[in-house]
């Protein structure tokens, strides 16, 4: 080691004469040091180094090169110009010795694969050829290749900080690179040093695959004959490096798994933001030992919020025994698709009962006809009995659901109904909002039901009005009817645990949207109520979605940090980004599994949607915001009718974000939007006071203009700027 490198080669072949094996690998290892010093400096980093070392040619073949991208330990990239067609190019080059035919060998390797490789994700190359330059006086005949100019390139990680991107994206944005490393290993290419610096990002978010430089063809051992690679060379960045690639071998070479565990090493530092093996102030063999022996924390023990089953994806990716990591980038990619759309991942096997139960769900036909069979081939008295048993469990079970479902009906059309009556009534001038108590006293809504205890019906009849009273924003009455409806359920002679869920919720729900005074305590309340429900019934669905958009309210909430005094003064308002994505993220999920399980148009879906144009708007998404948006006023306007309070409410968000857009009618729709809910809530009502103020203030003379706070949305600004009771 500290001869000269100009000696050392000669030093072993004189040494090693009679034993070839011994040679190869240490002359392997030597290459390997000499290259380590020189990419060192490159392992904190992970990619490539601005430089202005070597001197810019005037033209290479053709192109003209400009300026100097990066530079690597043995060639340079630049930025250059191509005449016809007219555009920009990325040209790299290799600075080689006359005699380096290893080097040269690897060059033309790599031309080759990229030329094999014909995907959106990764860079095209366009031509190669050789040019003249001269390097330390000496004139040389140099190999480049020309490949696509990437605009506004970052790097994958750079990208991922510099657009504050949400944990949700990191993830698609990665899982569009598991989609190129897989197209590449069909293509028989294994690419031995994926890092960030080798994944750039362009303007538009899309990820490009880069140097091929290292690259293997899969199930062929061509590079070790023809002397690309010794024997006991290592291939790749040392912090992205799988522990087979620190001693690869012609019986067993580095595969697939390889590239899976580097692009594990990618996410990790994705989810974590920081390196899974950090290289700086170790030595080479620390790092070695670090890779093959050493322990990981998971991401989380970074970031505690982020989820365990992301964890075990990662981590999955990470063992140290290659047999034991995901077979491929695209089982890979699938598993974190899995847990994008909240399904069970493949990263740890689920346990007998979660297989059992996932079946039972995915064939359910299959699992009634082996119960049947069961049943029908059944032996003896016991087995007879067991069997009448279950039937009449059932049929008692199905009575009971076909009663709660004629119930529950019953009980939406109620409200329904009542509440298009008395809006109908307040709109026209025959009622007015000073004698809505009064009327809905005296409001019978389950007239004429049967087969129900007196209670029972009682608390339907309160539950009901309680509904009714919500809908028209009467808050504290609201809360007071849900209290008798408790009340009553809870005198019946046989409790119904799951209604006494449903009306408890429905009281915190009516105590949310008429204003929180301590939204941490709120907070604390709901978690108990949640966990007592999972106790009770895990499986109804509607309750527990109806808990997850109050949780995810509360998560917005908590990222609107200002209030009415900041907001009459004109101030800018802040707010926390983190949250904001988080609340993105979760209303997103929650849309999806609300119109898988109730339906694109049901009231608790369309809410959904509002609330997530709602946050969209604030992360100043307005296109995006619009279109959730028209999606929730059109499911309210087919549900609710045109003067519900929230197909109005919608409506005034919708037009506030159509005036962002200049769009010619956020005017009529504001003007009617005002004009409604004057009547069905009052003119002094704080949307209504919201939606006049900006007509005079914003579209005077129909010309539309920015709204009050810019991409904000007119719920928020209009509920902190007003009575909410």
């Amino acid at each position: 080691m500290n001869l000269p490198a100009s000696q050392q080669e000669a030093f072993v072949q004189r040494f090693c004469v009679d034993d070839s094996d011994l040679r190869d690998e240490v002359l392997g290892l030597l290459d390997s040091d000499r290259e380590m010093d020189s990419a060192r400096q490159l392992l904190d980093e992970g990619g490539l180094k601005r430089s202005s070392v070597v001197e810019i040619p005037e033209k290479i073949g053709p192109y003209r090169a400009v300026s100097v991208i990066a530079s690597g330990g043995m060639g340079m990239v630049y930025e250059g110009l191509q005449e016809s067609p007219r555009r920009r190019v990325a040209i790299k080059t290799l600075l080689i010795g006359p005699k380096d035919d290893r080097a040269l060998a690897r060059f033309q390797s790599e031309i080759d694969v990229l030329a094999r490789l014909e995907h959106p994700n990764i860079a095209r190359i366009y031509s190669a050829g050789t040019y003249e330059q001269r390097l330390a006086g000496e004139a040389r005949e140099l190999p480049y290749y020309v490949m696509e100019y990437i605009e506004g390139a970052a790097t994958l990680t750079e990208y991922a900080e510099r657009e504050q991107l949400s944990v949700r994206q990191r993830i698609q944005l990665f899982c569009t690179v598991c989609e190129a490393v897989d197209f590449a290993h069909k293509q028989g290419v294994l690419h031995r040093d994926l890092k960030p610096g080798n994944i750039l990002v362009n303007r538009e978010g899309m990820p490009k695959v880069i140097d091929f430089g290292t690259a293997r063809l899969l199930g062929e051992d061509s590079m070790i004959e023809s002397g690309m690679t010794r024997s006991g060379e290592i291939i790749g960045t040392l912090n992205y490096m799988s522990p087979e690639q620190l001693s690869p071998s012609t019986e067993n070479p580095p595969d697939a798994r390889a590239d899976v565990y580097a692009l594990g090493c990618l996410l990790y530092e994705l989810l974590a933001g920081r390196p899974a093996r950090i290289a700086k102030g170790r030595t080479f063999a620390e790092m070695v030992a670090s890779v093959l022996f050493g322990k990981l924390e998971s991401p989380s023990h970074w970031v505690p919020d982020l989820s365990k089953a992301l964890d075990l994806v990662c981590m999955k990716a990470l063992r140290q025994k290659r047999e034991d990591r995901y077979t491929s980038a695209a089982d890979f990619s699938a598993d974190l698709q899995r847990f994008l759309d909240a399904r069970e991942v493949k990263a740890v096997p689920p346990s007998l009962k979660v297989k059992l139960r996932l079946f039972m769900r995915r064939q359910p036909a299959i699992v009634a006809a082996v119960c049947v069979f069961l049943l029908a081939n059944g032996t003896g008295v016991f087995f007879m009995r067991r069997a009448k048993a279950t039937q009449a469990y059932l049929e008692t079970r199905v009575e009971e659901a076909v009663s709660r479902l004629r119930t529950d009906s019953l009980r939406d059309a109620g409200v329904r109904d009542n509440s298009s009556v008395l809006l109908g009534s307040l709109s026209e001038g025959e009622l007015h909002r000073d004698n809505i108590e009064t009327y809905l006293v005296q409001l019978n809504p389950m007239a004429g039901i049967q087969g129900l205890d007196e209670q029972v019906v009682v608390a339907l009849e309160s539950e009901v009005v309680a509904a009714i009273a919500a809908d028209l924003q009467s808050y504290e009455l609201a809360e007071s009817f849900y209290r008798e409806a408790q009340e009553a359920l809870a005198s019946a002679p046989e409790k119904d645990r799951l209604a006494m869920k449903r009306v408890g919720l429905a009281q915190l729900i009516v105590e949310h949207a008429g204003g929180l005074e301590d939204r941490q305590v709120f907070a604390e309340r709901l978690s108990v109520f949640e966990r007592e429900f999972k106790e009770l019934d895990p499986g109804c669905e509607v309750i527990r979605l109806r808990i997850e958009h109050l949780k995810t309210c509360l998560l917005f909430e908590g990222a609107l940090l200002f209030d009415s005094s900041m907001l009459l003064r004109g101030e800018e308002l802040p707010i926390d980004k983190a949250k904001l994505s988080l609340a993105c993220d979760s209303a997103r999920a929650l849309y999806s599994e609300q119109e898988r399980v109730m339906g694109e148009n049901s009231v608790d879906t369309c809410e959904t949607a509002w609330l997530l144009g709602r946050v969209l708007l604030w992360e100043g998404r307005t296109s995006a915001a619009l279109t959730q948006l028209e999606k929730a006023h059109a499911g309210f306007l087919l549900r609710l009718g045109p003067l519900h309070p929230k197909t109005l409410a919608c409506q005034v968000d919708n037009a506030t974000t159509r005036s962002e857009l200049n769009m010619p009618s956020a005017h009529e729709m504001l003007v009617e939007a005002e004009a409604k809910l004057s009547l069905v809530l009052g003119e002094e009502h704080h949307l209504a006071l919201f939606a006049k103020s900006y007509l005079e203030s914003h579209l005077s003379d129909g010309n539309p203009s920015r709204p009050l706070c810019g991409e904000a949305s007119a719920h928020e600004i209009a509920r902190s700027m007003g009575a909410k009771r």
